[in-house]
């Protein structure tokens, strides 16, 4: 009977350790790019670096629905709180949109500005009425930008 005790505890042992084996070398790791659609001149959003205040500036957005481009601060290196959004955007390419932020942005601070699809009635509500865009791949439009005091100063 011990024999039989013994030989469940040391065969759960391996089969836990065969699962972690597995799970850690042998499948396929994809790293997780946040910033996968930072500030590209083709890109569906670019935001350049902004000076500390609260008026942004987006330099470009390409929408395939009418929607919004709205500041989101960071929380743990994730889009948190909305502190400010663009108007209705149509269809299409729009460029230099100013946005009014609800606080002041500071030097070295990073928010992300992400891209919101419109239901339909041309008025923002976050979350549960107008949601994030998505590409192609089925991720969320986003990238992250920073406030910088020294931008256009030549050095």
């Amino acid at each position: 009977m011990i024999m039989m005790k013994v030989f469940l505890v040391i065969f759960f042992f391996v089969v836990l350790g065969g699962l972690y084996y597995y799970q850690n070398f042998m499948l396929e790791k994809k790293p997780i790019d946040r910033n996968k659609l930072v500030s590209t001149e083709d890109g569906p959003l670019v935001v350049n670096e902004q000076l500390p205040g609260n008026i942004i500036n987006i330099k470009s957005v390409s929408l395939a629905k009418k929607g919004f481009v709205v500041i989101q601060e960071n929380l743990n290196k994730e889009p948190y709180s909305i502190i400010g959004n663009s108007r209705i955007l149509p269809v299409g390419k729009s460029v230099d949109i100013p946005i009014g932020l609800i606080r002041n942005a500071v030097q070295g601070e990073y928010l992300y500005a992400v891209v919101y699809e419109d239901n339909g009635d041309n008025v923002f509500f976050p979350e549960k009425i107008d949601i994030p865009s998505r590409d192609e791949d089925g991720d969320i439009i986003f990238v992250k930008f920073y406030f910088n005091k020294n931008i256009g100063i030549q050095q």
